[in-house]
Parts: structure tokens; sequence; C-alpha cells
């Protein structure tokens, strides 16, 4: 530096009495960085006459350049005829965004066609991006203007360092299950310039409630959670995204029993669940919906029907628990209960129903029996049956009302038990001594019948005074 001056200069404006042209004007930057203090080479090329000793060269910068701190101002030409005695920026000042780089007394101009150039050290970039251009012209020391002015090709200040990442949409939002929304991520320097070309690492965090590929969020489950977006150890945040159920799937029909005896009602609840396609419980759902079942017997109990269907209220969160008691199966065999609104429906898992307790049965025997001689009692299978008509099994005890005794001829009442399977059932020899007895017609018994007609031979008492009384366990 051959000047230390860097005063500020206001309130005045050189006069133009002649001028001649000067040709490529430029303005290069060491790093071209907004906001940085750089170093500006400003050069131009005289063109019939060089510049006039003690010359003036101002140098007009676009607004948002601080040039208040310029460290050093060096000059410099191509002409080697001069380096002997080159000219030297022996002071400067800046007035509003114009520097004034003034050349010393003495020295030896560069011939006419050189090129003229200033290094300006530490001049503070805008810090806004963008294209800018300089003007420059030069004056004698009295500030006429000799030379220019000429406005220098563009140059361009670039992006500082990556600072902070906006995500958008930035506010926060709601998305169905199953549903999508694209998110763009943005990259900004310290000023808030926009940098091109980054590249974004995309996650979600704190809950994940969904995926993200190449910037598209598609929501999974109920919960809130954020897009991150993250370049060079900085990241970006979306607003905080809600996921909400999305579009009806399914039912689920839980609680019935693995087992149960016909008639009987189920234990527990009945609990139907609404599920979402993300497989989210649809705590929004507010449709109707009834039961059906394979039994098709018209004792059974379902409590909601197509009918007189159950509409979930506002408050049921997609979830509706319905008393065992309203569920009551009857017919036997693997059934299940099923759970519909008309257009979807969902089974219970196989429930498999049992008969009840044997409710009535057939007792078979011989036409013509003999007292004192062992005949054979039967229940056909096909003939023990719940209260529902199922085939049902137990065993079915026989006593006669007086306590048995022994015939005309000194056999003991001899009676055997009957057990009534789903399979045919062997048939059992009962002994009766009937003394005293000389005739049974056909007996019935309540709720049980007897099949056959017993016949006592007529030489014994022709009154007859036994009955038969059957247990069912």
């Amino acid at each position: 530096m051959s000047g230390s001056a860097n005063a500020q200069e206001t309130g005045w404006m050189p006069d133009v009495v002649l001028t001649e042209l000067i040709l490529d004007v430029t303005d290069t930057l060491s790093n071209g960085v907004v906001g940085a203090e750089d170093t500006h080479y400003v050069g131009f090329n005289t063109t019939l006459t060089p510049l006039r000793d003690s010359a003036i060269i101002w140098i007009s910068f676009p607004n948002g350049f601080d040039i208040a701190g310029i460290f050093d101002v060096i000059y410099s030409d191509d002409d080697n005829g001069n380096n002997s005695n080159e000219p030297v920026v022996q002071s400067w000042t800046n007035f509003n965004q114009t520097l004034k780089c003034y050349l010393n007394s003495g020295s030896d101009p560069a011939d006419a066609g050189s090129r003229i150039s200033f290094e300006i050290q530490d001049l503070v970039n805008s810090d806004i991006t963008g294209q800018y251009a300089v003007t420059v012209f030069a004056s004698d020391s009295l500030d006429n203007i000799t030379h220019g002015p000429a406005v220098s090709a563009p140059f361009t200040l670039i992006p500082d360092e990556i600072d902070h990442i906006i995500i958008s949409p930035g506010e926060d939002t709601s998305v169905a299950a199953g549903s999508s929304i694209f998110f763009n991520a943005q990259g900004y320097d310290e000023y808030d310039n926009i940098i091109t070309g980054l590249t974004f690492t995309y996650a979600v965090t704190v809950d994940s409630c969904g995926d993200i590929v190449d910037g598209v969020f598609t929501a999974d489950k109920l919960g809130s959670c954020f897009v991150t977006a993250s370049n060079g150890g900085v990241t970006g945040y979306s607003g905080q995204i809600t996921v909400i159920p999305g579009p009806f799937d399914r039912f689920a029909i839980t609680g019935t029993p693995a087992q149960r005896i016909a008639g009987r009602p189920f234990p527990n609840p009945v609990i139907v669940t609404v599920y979402d396609i993300r497989d989210n419980i649809k705590n929004d759902y507010s449709g109707i919906i009834w039961f059906d079942t394979d039994d098709t017997s018209s004792l059974v109990a379902l409590p909601f029907d197509s009918g007189s269907p159950f509409s979930f209220p506002a408050d049921s969160a997609g979830v509706a628990a319905f008393a065992g008691g309203g569920f009551i199966l009857v017919t036997a065999g693997t059934r299940v209960v099923t759970v519909t609104d008309g257009t979807s429906s969902a089974n219970s898992y196989p429930i498999i129903v049992a008969a009840g307790d044997i409710a009535s049965f057939e007792l078979e025997a011989g036409l013509n029996q003999t007292a004192g001689q062992s005949f054979q009692l039967s229940v056909p299978f096909e003939s023990a049956v719940d209260s529902f008509g199922n085939l049902a099994s137990g065993t079915i005890l026989i006593t006669d009302s007086i306590g048995g005794g022994s015939s005309p001829g000194g056999v003991p009442t001899a009676i055997n038990i009957i057990k009534a399977s789903l399979i045919p059932s062997s048939r059992l020899s009962v002994n009766f001594s009937l003394p005293s007895l000389a005739f049974l017609s056909t007996i019935s018994f309540n709720p049980f019948r007897l099949r056959s007609i017993i016949s006592m031979p007529t030489s014994l008492i022709s009154t007859p005074v036994f009955s038969m009384v059957f247990f069912v366990i």
C-alpha cells in the first residue's frame, strides 16, 4: 500500500470535460461468496491515450457491497516499459458506493491500450446472491473525467455454506393412513440465500408413523411424527404430521368361545373392532353392523340383526363390546358368528357347539316277554336328543317302581343301565321278576316313550300293578 487515506467523501461528483473509451471492464473475485471479505480484481483497457499523471480511478459498486473497511488497493498494469516507475495508489476514499483510488504524481502512466488492474483487498460482498457489475471511469487530479465511464461484465455472488434447511409444507398437517404427501427440502445459507444442487437424506422421527422415499411421505400408523431432511450435518424439520385413520378395510370379531353347550349363552363379551387399510383401529368409524351365523335354527339368539342394526357411537373409537348373554347357538357342530354391514363381513374363530343333556329318547323292547326271563331294552342312538333336537349322549338308569322282586320261578330282577351315545348303542339285557303281574300294555313316560308292548302270560294275576321309572344321568 503506497497510501493510507481511507476517507469518506460526500456531496460531490466529477465534471465531465473529455472522455475516451475504456474497454473490457471486469471484476474478478477471489471466492465470490456472499457476505465474505473478498478480494476484487477490477481491470480495464485504455484506448487512445494513457491515464493522466495523478489520475483518479473511480469504481462504483452496487448497493450491498461494503467498501468502508477496505484494507488495501494495489495498482498494476501490463506495460513492461514503465516497470521502474509504475504508478501506485497513494490513497483512496469512498463516496457512497464509489471507491476513489488516487494515483501518485510523477510516475510513468502505462501506454495507451494497456491493461490496468486494481487489487482491492477485504471488500465485503453483498449478502444477496446474484449477478452484479461495477462501473469504472478515470479523471484527472481536478476530478475532470477523462476515460469512460464503462460497465463491467457481470460477476456472480454464490451462496455461503448451508446454514439451515426449510421443508415445505412446513405447517402442521393431518394425513389419512395410506395417503401420501410430497415434502420438498431447500437449503439456505446464513443470509437466507437458496443453495441449489443439494441432495438430502430424508427420515421420519419421533414416532415412526410412516415412511418417506425421495421426499414422498406415506402415512402408516396412527400417531404424530416429523419429516426431517439432512445435508452436511444440518437438519430441517417439517411441521407436525398427525396420522389419522384411513379408509375402512375390515371388521374383526373376538371374544367368542372355542366351545359351547347348545342353548347356553356366551360367557364373555364379544368384541367388534373396525380397521383401516393400514391395519389401524378406525377410531372415527360411525357406520352400522349386525350379526349373523351359520346356525339356522330359529332358536338362535343374536343381539342385533339386519332389521335392527347397531350404530357405532361417536365415542366408540372403532371398538364395540356386546354382552355374551346376547349370543346363543343351539345346533350342534362347528359354527361361526359373523359381523357384517351388508357389504363387508368377518367371521369369528370356529365355535364347537356340543349337544346338551338328553331331553328325550325312545326305549325299545321285544313284543312279548315272560316273567323271570331276561330280555333286552335299548335306546336307538338317533332317538336320544337334547331340547334342541341335537343327538345327545348320556347314561339312562332304569328302575322299577316297587323296588324289584323275584318272579314266580324265583328269578330276581336284574336291571342294567343303558348308555346312549352318538353311535348305535349296544342292546343291554334287563331281567325282570314280576310277581303278581298278569299283563302290561303300552306304558308312556314323560318325557320318554316305551316303543314296544310288553305282554305277560295270562296265567298270572290279571291286575297290572307294575310300572318302570327311567332316569337320565
